[in-house]
């Protein structure tokens, strides 16, 4: 998630079960994915259930209207053999890195089942030095 978040800072996430905390396009969020049972991902939200997204060159594209994404602070490169178009299904959701050359997400796996979300990130806590409420949101880092 470079560079919104580092490897080491800690962060805060709520679950998103409730009508206070439904999930937005952009948030950050914590999930696991079938694939890789061990593992948490920490990623962002970018496609919504029943929506076509489609990555050329890192720019991603939702229902065919481009995306902007000022958290990336125009780092937006991606991987070419990564260009492609997706469906998400019912309850799927379209979860990407900011890192976009080096992050493995839905680019490389597919849509993540929304079930799988375990929260949403609400606050980088650690180090206090780099404390923030939703970090990354709307450009802030």
């Amino acid at each position: 998630m470079l560079p919104t978040l580092v490897e080491g800072q800690s962060v805060v996430a709520v679950r998103t079960r409730r009508s206070w905390n439904r999930l937005e396009r952009g948030d950050i969020v914590v999930f696991r994915h079938l694939e890789f049972p061990n593992r948490v991902f920490i990623k962002r939200v970018v496609g919504f259930p029943d929506e076509q997204v489609r990555v050329e060159n890192g720019a991603v594209f939702v229902d065919d209207v481009f995306l902007e994404e000022p958290y990336l602070n125009g780092q937006n490169e991606g991987r070419p053999e990564l260009n492609r178009t997706w469906w998400n299904g019912p309850g799927e959701l379209f979860i990407v890195g900011d890192n976009r050359l080096e992050s493995q997400d839905s680019r490389t796996f597919g849509p993540v089942d929304g079930a799988l979300v375990l929260g949403r990130v609400w606050l980088r806590c650690w180090p206090l030095r780099r404390w923030a409420i939703e970090p990354g949101r709307d450009g802030r880092k």
